[in-house]
């Protein structure tokens, strides 16, 4: 594993891991770990998580359809960035992005998300087929970077975007979460994760995977973090490199608020 695709590669990987998680569900049942197989260990747990699932499921439906009746009128899309900060009316989400930072739009998103998608499938045609259908259902937020793309092998960022998920498949963010790691697992990448803990960010309750990467005198961290609202699991990326950059990045996950 060299140095570049270490720093710069694996943020494209687990970008696209936000397509493949639940909408990937083809490519993810010819790997050797499968995300329903997740599913069904998460679902033997403790009778006091079941219980906690099953209030935490309720509360969602019943936030969702609030939701739901106030968007009637409105269309789901990737929202807008102006004056540095990030919008998305749909969702009542706002960012706002570090002053000198990148902020890629939605067409080099897409570059990014194919160059991630290359890494996933390896070759793999049906791969390569399933996350292109899975990507029908992402609508990206952002991706905001201290340097450009490419550029820098040491480069902090956060990704931001929402992917359409049946209550069928995903219940709440931790099962989403869990999902996207039995994923990474499928890769040849030594990852090693913290265990998922809930967090609030901006007045909604996340779940939150640590996921490390070391190689070649670097530590890769990324924070990920997803919830479910109105139908949609809506997910924020963090990549940093060191207390420095870390800094960075939280500071931009710390401004994120709902209405």
């Amino acid at each position: 594993m060299n140095r570049r695709f270490t720093a710069t590669s694996l943020i494209l990987v687990l970008l696209v891991l936000l397509i493949s998680a639940c909408g990937g569900k083809k490519a993810a049942e010819e790997s050797e770990v499968k995300p329903a197989e997740t599913v069904k260990a998460a679902e033997s747990e403790t009778t006091t998580n079941e219980d906690a699932d099953v209030k935490e499921t309720s509360e969602n439906v019943s936030d969702n359809k609030d939701a739901a009746d106030k968007k009637t009128k409105k269309t789901a899309d990737g929202g807008y960035v102006k004056d540095g900060i990030y919008t998305n009316d749909y969702f009542g989400l706002t960012v706002q992005m570090p002053k000198e930072w990148e902020v890629q739009g939605q067409d080099a998103m897409q570059d990014v998300m194919q160059t991630g998608k290359d890494i996933i499938a390896n070759g793999d045609d049906d791969k390569q087929a399933a996350l292109d259908e899975a990507e029908q259902k992402i609508l990206n937020f952002f991706l905001t970077s201290k340097y450009p793309m490419n550029e820098q092998d040491i480069n902090p960022s956060v990704i931001s975007n929402a992917e359409k998920v049946s209550p069928l498949q995903v219940r709440n963010g931790k099962q989403y979460l869990e999902a996207s790691q039995a994923m990474l697992k499928t890769t040849e990448l030594p990852y090693e994760f913290d265990e998922i803990k809930t967090v609030n960010l901006g007045g909604k309750d996340f779940h939150m995977m640590t996921a490390t990467l070391k190689g070649n005198g670097i530590t890769l961290n990324q924070r990920y973090y997803s919830t479910l609202t109105d139908g949609y699991a809506v997910n924020f990326i963090s990549t940093y490199f060191d207390d420095a950059s870390k800094a960075e990045t939280d500071k931009v996950i710390q401004s994120v608020k709902f209405e």
